[in-house]
């Protein structure tokens, strides 16, 4: 569960705006649908996104915790989701031609 929700954070940090997408997607998650308060929520969510390697495992390893093995997989799945939907979506976008007036 951590080395996917490892690699899904890394894909979310190939590109800022990308990152600041998956930082709101992890405090929404966190905080709605997992019950964290919103103020824990969106700590761990920017720690996620910014923190290094090394600190990202020790920062999932406590959502882990505290989430418990059935939840941290099942937040791992709607991560997993939530990125290839935004990635969908962006690429979606990209390939629509440009309106006249631009």
């Amino acid at each position: 569960v951590m080395s996917k929700l490892g690699e899904t954070m890394d894909k979310f940090r190939s590109s800022s705006s990308m990152t600041m997408v998956g930082v709101h997607a992890v405090e929404g998650m966190l905080n709605k649908l997992f019950g964290m308060r919103a103020d824990t929520a969106a700590s761990i969510s920017r720690q996620l996104f910014t923190a290094s390697p090394r600190e990202r495992e020790r920062v999932l390893q406590g959502v882990a915790a505290r989430l418990g093995r059935n939840r941290a997989e099942q937040f791992s799945r709607l991560l997993e989701q939530y990125h290839r939907d935004v990635t969908t979506v962006g690429t979606r976008q990209g390939a629509m031609p440009a309106s006249p007036s631009e």
